[in-house]
């Protein structure tokens, strides 16, 4: 599994415009590839390739499996991925976000995951209290793409 899963990580990784010669060099290409993975396996037609466990740490999700992967990439070939469009308009959707915006959304869509019951507010108050470098209008906001995304691209969380 992880050499197949590290072909596909490496392919989505460079589709969604992550320097894969950096990656072991710089902590944020290592952020964004963290979040960039986390949120494109809440895709239906990704999530059959991906599966990495994810915990909640300071910079949001972070998968320690996923680490040990992308400091692998060197060494493995590329998948070869037929994806439909509507999969690579939600890679395009990922690549274009900033480190902030990935790492906010990402700590946004976790706490939904580990809360899904509560209302918006609740989730807002809580990714507050993670993330205290973000304002709470920048939070709902992300909460309200978080659930946007969901229903335009049918994403699992």
């Amino acid at each position: 599994m992880v050499l197949a899963t590290a072909g596909v990580v490496k392919t989505l990784l460079a589709l969604s415009g992550t320097d894969l010669e950096e990656i072991k060099r710089s902590f944020r290409q290592r952020i964004d590839a963290q979040k960039k993975i986390f949120l494109l396996q809440l895709h239906p037609r990704l999530s059959e390739y991906l599966g990495f466990a994810y915990n909640l740490y300071i910079h949001g999700p972070y998968s320690p499996t996923l680490a040990r992967v992308y400091y692998e990439l060197d060494s493995v070939e590329p998948a070869k991925l037929n994806l439909p469009e509507s999969v690579k308009a939600y890679v395009d959707t990922v690549s274009k976000m900033s480190t902030r915006q990935l790492e906010l959304l990402a700590t946004v869509i976790s706490t939904i995951q580990y809360n899904p019951d509560e209302p918006d507010e609740v989730i807002v108050t809580q990714v507050s209290n993670l993330k205290p470098d973000y304002g709470d209008d920048e939070i709902r906001k992300s909460v309200k793409s978080a659930h946007s995304l969901r229903q335009k691209f049918s994403l699992r969380f």
